[in-house]
């Protein structure tokens, strides 16, 4: 049973539910241990991850659009991607330690989603948020500050191609790589590396949301989502999940 947390003061907390949105290493290996995973699941843990990640950039950014059709554009998931060719010659540098010249970008307007028309963390009135997922980059894990410039300029490349003139628009701006990420939660920077092919994820997914036969326990951790991209799905079937256990303590989950 996962019922417990043990404090650096001797303290404990106790509770019937946990829902971890750790790695699934920290999880299972770290929290509960070797011994009550089975064999396949801790080799699953162990495999090696691909040594390419994704860079995140936050922008406020001046100038709020006017016109109704950016404002539209803003309330969606936009992808930007070059061809086919670009992006084999990213992935490939990438894995190489190289910081491509090109690659896909992903972007959500926070600031347009805000019912309140509120910018948030945005400096200023009239001001709008970015959020920028960039891919590939290469998984470092302590990134230096020309790696860190470099890794910035190519994305505000990037942006530029797509939206000319955003760089000269850009007020706030916050980096986050993979060692950045991983220092929040205390894990390996290589924790936030690529993940592995599709039958692989759903393999590890399937395992590790049914908590190697840890009662009480609910993951939404990176390996519990499929695929990329922005998604809390993971987090929503674990919270319905634990409610459903809640509400009706004998019911499976």
């Amino acid at each position: 049973m996962f019922a417990r947390v043990a404090l650096e003061d001797g303290g404990q907390l106790r509770a019937p539910i946990v829902i971890s949105a750790l790695s699934a290493e920290q999880t299972f290996s770290e929290l509960i241990g070797a011994e009550a995973l089975d064999l396949r699941f801790q080799s699953m843990l162990g495999a090696p991850r691909a040594n390419i990640t994704s860079a995140h950039l936050y922008l406020a950014v001046d100038g709020a659009p006017l016109d109704e059709a950016t404002r539209e554009a803003l309330r969606k998931r936009m992808v930007f991607a070059p061809g086919e060719d670009a992006l084999r010659k990213a992935f490939a540098a990438a894995a190489r330690g190289e910081i491509p010249e090109d690659g896909v970008l992903e972007i959500i307007c926070p600031t347009a989603l805000d019912a309140g028309g509120s910018a948030g963390d945005a400096p200023a009135h009239g001001a709008y948020v970015l959020s920028v997922i960039a891919h590939p980059v290469p998984l470092i894990d302590e990134a230096s500050e020309e790696a860190r410039a470099q890794i910035r300029d190519r994305i505000i490349a990037s942006l530029d191609k797509v939206a000319p003139g955003l760089s000269d628009r850009i007020k706030e701006e916050r980096l986050f790589l993979a060692d950045d990420l991983a220092a929040m939660v205390r894990s390996p920077a290589s924790a936030f590396g690529a993940r592995a092919g599709l039958a692989r994820q759903i393999a590890l997914r399937d395992a590790a949301q049914s908590a190697s036969a840890v009662s009480g326990l609910y993951f939404c951790g990176p390996e519990a989502q499929i695929g990329y991209g922005l998604s809390g799905a993971a987090g929503r079937r674990a919270a319905l999940a634990a409610l459903h256990r809640a509400v009706r303590p004998g019911a499976a989950p």
